[in-house]
């Protein structure tokens, strides 16, 4: 599947690979007992361009819940959020206990379910659904039906079709969505773009190496049908290179090694064209790899000199030598674009991503996976 650079605003109800979008989802200041228009609103008066009118903390914090208490949740959406002025952390979802949340949150609610904390009457404007991604579509449309506005952990659903159907249903409901990419937040990430940009493209190498086990002790769920294997982590890359490629991300081949067991890759080499480059792109993404991470891309700029993005954005250099970045933390970036999506009354929708991962995994040869890794220790 080839799919557009992303670019500017889009309507809402566009079908495009980049649903940036700009309709008036209001953002909720009420309690949340509201119900969903059946249409998109009407348009509104953008909001005022002079920061002296608008004050940035005009408005009171955005109440959150989080959906999900998983590992992502411990180490970056509470803590993110507990020092984010645009936020206050209401509540939590989880199906059973988790011993940190306590401690983590000064003793927040957590609910057992979606149903329940709707059912609470709590006040809340929005939620960051952090859950398996085979879950997140319908907690998605619960949470834009109970009038929330909602962020979406990476990947934000396992297929296409589920996404592009998410971004219909928070035009339906005046609400704001957003798919949060944190690693489209790295520092290196504007940078690149702009070198990429005036430099131009003849070749791209992605290597993206980590330990499963390391980073998801004991889960499995991503090597189950609908799972993305290796690509639960190899999407960051993914969404690296939409954000910084100036023209779409082709699949012309795959191989794909799968674990006894399992129905998604441990290993993948993946190759890539654009529109002006035939051949000269490809990656390597690995879920069985012992040593440091690496998390890198390379590219041959047009005139042969070498920029290598390393660190999952947080190094930058050209021709080895580094290039100075400025920015923030990648969940405090995250947050900071929802709060403005939230007040703007916006949604931003990048589902490219994921259309590379079915890409791949459609197009990709399968091949036993070395016998030697197990998918559950």
């Amino acid at each position: 599947m080839m799919l557009p650079a992303r670019g500017g605003p889009e309507p809402c109800g566009g079908n495009h690979g980049s649903g940036r979008d700009h309709s008036p989802a209001r953002a909720m200041r009420e309690p949340t007992a509201m119900t969903a228009s059946p249409q998109p609103p009407s348009p509104q008066p953008p909001p005022s361009a002079n920061p002296a009118a608008t004050p940035a903390r005009a408005a009171p914090p955005i109440r959150i819940a989080i959906i999900g208490t998983g590992t992502i949740a411990h180490t970056q959406h509470v803590p993110v959020i507990r020092a984010h002025a645009g936020f206050e952390l209401v509540a939590g979802v989880n199906p059973t206990p988790v011993p940190w949340w306590a401690e983590a949150t000064g003793g927040l609610k957590l609910f057992s379910s979606m149903d329940s904390l709707i059912r609470s009457g709590m006040s809340v404007d929005a939620v960051a659904i952090c859950t398996p991604p085979a879950t997140h579509y319908a907690l998605a449309a619960q949470g834009l039906a109970a009038g929330w506005h909602v962020m979406l952990e990476k990947p934000p659903t396992p297929i296409l079709s589920q996404a592009m159907d998410l971004h219909r249903l928070a035009c339906a409901a005046g609400r704001t969505l957003m798919t949060s990419w944190h690693a489209a937040c790295a520092p290196a990430i504007d940078p690149a773009r702009q070198i990429l940009a005036s430099g131009g493209v003849r070749g791209m190498r992605v290597t993206w190496r980590e330990n499963v086990r390391k980073w998801h002790p004991g889960a499995d769920w991503f090597w189950k049908p609908g799972g993305h294997g290796v690509f639960d982590a190899g999407i960051n890359a993914l969404s690296i290179a939409c954000a910084v490629m100036g023209e779409p991300l082709f699949v012309t081949g795959a191989t794909l090694d799968i674990p006894a067991g399992a129905a998604t890759p441990c290993t993948a080499q993946v190759r890539w064209a654009t529109p002006s480059l035939p051949d000269g792109m490809e990656g390597i993404f690995d879920w069985t790899h012992r040593g440091i991470e690496v998390w890198d891309i390379a590219w041959t700029l047009g005139n042969g000199r070498r920029l290598l993005l390393s660190q999952g954005g947080g190094g930058l250099s050209l021709d080895g030598v580094a290039v100075t970045l400025r920015g923030t933390h990648e969940y405090e970036c995250v947050y900071s674009r929802f709060e403005r999506l939230v007040h703007d009354g916006a949604s931003d929708i990048d589902y490219r991503p994921v259309a590379l991962v079915e890409d791949i995994l459609s197009a990709g040869q399968r091949r036993p996976a070395d016998p030697s890794f197990r998918i559950l220790p």
